[in-house]
């Protein structure tokens, strides 16, 4: 969630997570569902004239500067065995409060699923995806 590890400073054993993690990306996302630009690009080259007024309303969307009006909602899946300090049931993340590190003033919504043996069963997915 906050990045890999890195030792600071180097061979000193201190090893801090480098800001670079899950959080990261969602904080640095636009505001605009992600599918926008995907559904813009498919409605200008399949009927561009029929969908002209909807693909104007989508760049207004997109706009980096006084952008129009949309919503968006982060979701996060977080899918792996339980840690050991946890007991079961008990979330990773907290569920009456915001993560500190969520910094968009968007809705955010956070699934856990936690599977026995769930760090074996998703390495051997990546093994199988990877060889």
């Amino acid at each position: 969630m906050l990045g890999k590890k890195v030792e600071i400073p180097k061979n000193s054993g201190n090893l801090v997570h480098d800001g670079k993690g899950v959080w990261f990306e969602i904080n640095r996302a636009l505001d605009v569902p992600i599918g926008v630009k995907q559904l813009q690009d498919i409605l200008q080259e399949l009927a561009p004239d029929e969908y002209a007024d909807v693909i104007l309303s989508l760049d207004r969307i997109q706009q980096l500067e006084n952008p129009g009006p949309s919503q968006r909602t982060d979701l996060i899946l977080l899918v792996g065995g339980s840690a050991a300090g946890r007991s079961p049931g008990q979330p990773l993340l907290e569920r009456a409060h915001k993560p500190a590190q969520h910094e968009k003033n968007r809705d955010l919504q956070v699934v856990e699923i936690i599977l026995s043996d769930g760090d074996a069963l998703i390495d051997a997915l990546y093994d199988s995806l990877w060889p």
